[in-house]
């Protein structure tokens, strides 16, 4: 049945992702792993999962560095694949807010598009690999929001800036963002 194409009113989002580069990707197959025919993709339930996240200041008004790292290492041959892959990024709020909410927003939301970057780039990947192609999990990190606030707005400080190793994210600038050091979520 088809319905009518309906316009939608797109607005642009509060939380802009303007720039990310990869840091590290290592994919290995673990072998004795054996598909099952029938799945699309490999079971990603139960999984384990780690997250490395971070968070920092950047020079310019509303801009964030953020920092995600997800790694998996299946103790079985349960999973086809043990990885780790690590981004970097500037996010940048938009709309005015105060100091708990930008961080916030750029927190998580931040996280969220970073980890959508990892998923595709990881999907890619494996599609040239032994075991064919894998779709990480999709994840929320809504439980990050929760941990800033348990900090009084802050998280953990972690000893590399998130930024360190972009590129400037306009042309020509070339200068560092970043003010200070960047904190990690619990």
């Amino acid at each position: 049945m088809s319905h009518p194409a309906k316009t939608l009113s797109m607005q642009k989002s509060p939380l802009q992702l303007r720039h990310y580069v990869l840091r590290k990707i290592f994919i290995e197959p673990i072998e004795g792993w054996e598909s099952r025919e029938e799945e699309t993709y490999p079971d990603s339930d139960g999984m384990p999962l780690e997250a490395d996240i971070a968070l920092g200041d950047a020079k310019q008004a509303n801009t964030f560095g953020v920092r995600l790292s997800i790694k998996s290492e299946p103790k079985d041959s349960k999973f086809p694949y043990r990885f780790e892959i690590g981004i970097e990024g500037y996010v940048e709020v938009l709309q005015a807010r105060d100091e708990a909410d930008r961080r916030e927003l750029a927190l998580v939301n931040g996280v969220s598009l970073l980890y959508g970057v990892i998923r595709e780039t990881f999907l890619c990947l494996t599609q040239r690999f032994v075991h064919g192609p894998m779709m990480l999990p999709t994840l929320h990190f809504l439980d990050l929001k929760r941990d800033l606030k348990k900090g009084a707005g802050t998280a953990p400080k972690v000893g590399d800036s998130p930024t360190k190793h972009l590129p400037a994210p306009r042309r020509g600038s070339g200068k560092r963002m970043l003010k200070n050091k960047p904190e990690r979520a619990s």
